[in-house]
């Protein structure tokens, strides 16, 4: 017994070597999309729907913001049926897509003519393998599309968002990968101030129809591929407000309102920064009934949280 297991190690050794040599490691290891402990990578992380404005003024307005810009529109676009055949070296600024098709951004791969529409309830529209995903067919889309980025967002903090991702894709801004990010149809955001510029850019994305996290989504829906909703850009300065929670509520009475904040201040400059955070609450004509201000000092690459 102890000369078998002497004899058999070293091949069993051999055999692994031979199946999974260093030109191959990546497919021996986990792919990001079928590895649970792998569902973000560079990605910011959740918070409450916030768009810088200007002064209150054009946030009152309720239409665009001055440093928001819509990506929405025809994107070149090319599917595949699987991973595997999906166009090498895409997100490169010198790939020549003009034999590509287009996606309408918002817009659905199936219903745009690319695979078929699934719907189920119970069943899974994949063989039951967690966490892994049949490589021979999961349907595969690559978005391209050039964007202009105004010359008064210099200097500034900009982030890509997405109203809603796809099951998995990856994201490069100028050919430079941006990130990874798991989760149909929730909202996505990455920081891309050191990967755009001033003038044209390129953003080109990967996305994929299945994920280990599509094994969450068994339920009642339709499956559609493809971005449900908007994808845009917005710039903050380098210190910002990163996130709030506004608590609104009725006194014991039932009679009295009640009203609070909590609010997350960062900086992303290279130096500390000194001012003041306000809050106001406005009535039905738009009268200021509320003010609340705070001084603050908060050192580079900090966060500071306050509460009104």
């Amino acid at each position: 017994m102890i000369m078998r297991t002497y004899l058999f190690t070293p091949i069993i050794a051999l055999l692994f070597a031979l199946c999974c040599p260093s030109a191959l490691a990546q497919e021996c290891e986990l792919l990001d999309r079928e590895n649970p402990e792998v569902f973000a990578i560079n990605k910011l992380p959740a918070r409450a729907t916030l768009r810088p404005y200007t002064s209150v003024d054009e946030a009152l307005a309720r239409g665009e913001a001055s440093y928001t810009l819509r990506l929405d529109g025809d994107w070149k676009f090319a599917w595949a049926k699987k991973p595997a055949e999906r166009p090498e070296g895409f997100y490169s600024e010198e790939y020549d897509d003009s034999r590509w098709g287009t996606m309408p951004v918002p817009g659905n791969w199936e219903t745009n003519g690319y695979g078929v529409p699934i719907y189920t309830n119970v069943t899974y529209p994949f063989p039951m393998n967690p966490p892994h995903i049949p490589e021979d067919d999961n349907p595969t889309g690559c978005y391209r599309h050039h964007f202009v980025l105004p010359a008064t967002w210099e200097g500034r903090r900009v982030v890509l968002h997405f109203d809603s991702g796809l099951a998995a894709m990856y994201v490069w801004i100028n050919g430079h990968k941006v990130g990874y990010s798991e989760g149909t149809k929730t909202a996505v955001e990455f920081d891309v101030t050191e990967y755009v510029r001033t003038g044209e850019n390129l953003i080109a994305i990967e996305g994929y129809r299945w994920s280990d996290g599509s094994y969450l989504e068994d339920q009642d829906f339709w499956r559609l591929s493809g971005f449900d909703r908007s994808i845009l850009l917005y710039a903050t300065d380098k210190t910002y407000i990163g996130d709030m929670f506004v608590h609104a509520d009725l006194d014991k009475s039932y009679r009295g309102g009640e009203y609070s904040a909590e609010i997350r201040l960062a900086n992303n400059d290279d130096r500390a920064f000194a001012g003041s955070v306000e809050l106001q609450l406005l009535d039905a004509e738009r009268r200021a009934v509320a003010k609340f201000s705070k001084s603050v000092a908060i050192a580079k690459g900090a966060t500071l949280d306050l509460s009104f």
